[in-house]
């Protein structure tokens, strides 16, 4: 079986975790997955799209084409299915754009089946067609492990990993940060990231993001955030963050917004945070206590193993798949 998998960029987040992790696992099942890189120069694009009728199973990963070239690749393609893991109708206000929403439309029309990756894109893709299935992001906690007791320094390091563009939801609680600086002095804040808060009433510790130190820069935390806005985008977000963090046996405080508040169950592996003072509270009951968060992580761990692991997922994609193509 042929899978034709269409991404933007393979080192993006979405790709990786949602494409390429997952390709070893399906040439073990005897298939035989290529990625295919969407170029940018149209004469490119529409010589990429006369290929595909030699594949099985086409897969749009998250992108979203103009009508001509949806129509293109649709003649081209024996089956299409379209994965996507982010709010791609919404911009990152939180608004609905009416093009970005258009062209969602039409690629859930489109598409043989619609793999989201969480239950409110799922919601989102319905209005569209009814063949939609769920696939969480997952991650390989084979590679993502817990490493050392922790706990035992004098300093308490609370975590956050992203990328320029979510840095705004680390600055929405620095008035949180000003209340730790005063409760909790031995507190400071590791920035895993390409960018860093110009300024913060904690000591940052700047982690510069690489694929090389990301683990174990994860595993040098002791408290892992994914603070998070209430607006339609940030609901559709897949809960990566605390994934990784509950992977290296991290506890989370976190918005409870969208998936978050599935993954994260508040006061069993993690607490729900809503304004700065809960934030402060939440983060400082965890700094004072050590054996809450050895318990928490461990908790958090069982959980993205059990059901987020790719592990756990590599095989509903690949019955997805398959169904996919003897339909």
């Amino acid at each position: 079986m042929k899978v034709a998998f269409l991404v933007t960029r393979p080192e993006k987040p979405s790709a990786r975790y949602r494409v390429v992790q997952f390709l070893p696992y399906l040439r073990e099942r005897g298939m035989h997955p290529e990625i295919l890189r969407i170029p940018r120069d149209r004469r490119r694009r529409r010589r990429l799209f006369e290929t595909l009728g030699s594949y099985d199973v086409v897969v749009i990963q998250k992108k979203l084409f103009r009508r001509s070239n949806l129509k293109r690749l649709r003649r081209a393609a024996r089956k299409l299915a379209y994965d996507f893991d982010d709010a791609v109708m919404f911009n990152v206000k939180g608004g609905e754009e009416r093009r970005k929403a258009a062209k969602f439309a039409r690629v859930c029309e489109a598409a043989d089946v619609v793999i989201c990756g969480n239950g409110y894109l799922r919601e989102l893709a319905s209005r569209h067609t009814e063949k939609t299935v769920g696939l969480p992001t997952s991650l390989d906690t084979d590679l993502f492990v817990p490493a050392g007791d922790g706990g035992g320094g004098e300093k308490v390091v609370l975590g956050w990993i992203g990328s320029h563009s979510t840095l705004k939801y680390l600055i929405d609680i620095m008035s949180a940060f000003e209340i730790l600086a005063k409760s909790h002095p031995e507190t400071v804040l590791s920035v895993i990231c390409d960018t860093f808060p110009e300024e913060c009433p904690l000591p940052v510790e700047r982690r510069v993001w690489s694929g090389e130190t990301e683990i174990a820069d994860l595993q040098g935390v002791d408290i892992g955030l994914m603070p998070l806005r209430y607006d339609p985008w940030s609901r559709g977000k897949c809960g990566f963050k605390i994934l990784q963090y509950f992977a290296v046996g991290k506890p989370v405080v976190c918005s409870p917004v969208g998936v978050n508040r599935e993954i994260v169950e508040d006061g069993v592996n993690g607490f729900w945070a809503r304004g700065p003072e809960e934030w402060a509270e939440k983060i400082g009951a965890l700094i004072d206590d050590a054996n809450m968060r050895r318990d928490f992580g461990a908790r958090g761990r069982e959980k993205v193993v059990r059901d987020y692991s790719l592990k756990s997922t590599a095989p509903k994609l690949e019955k997805i798949l398959r169904d996919l193509e003897t339909k």
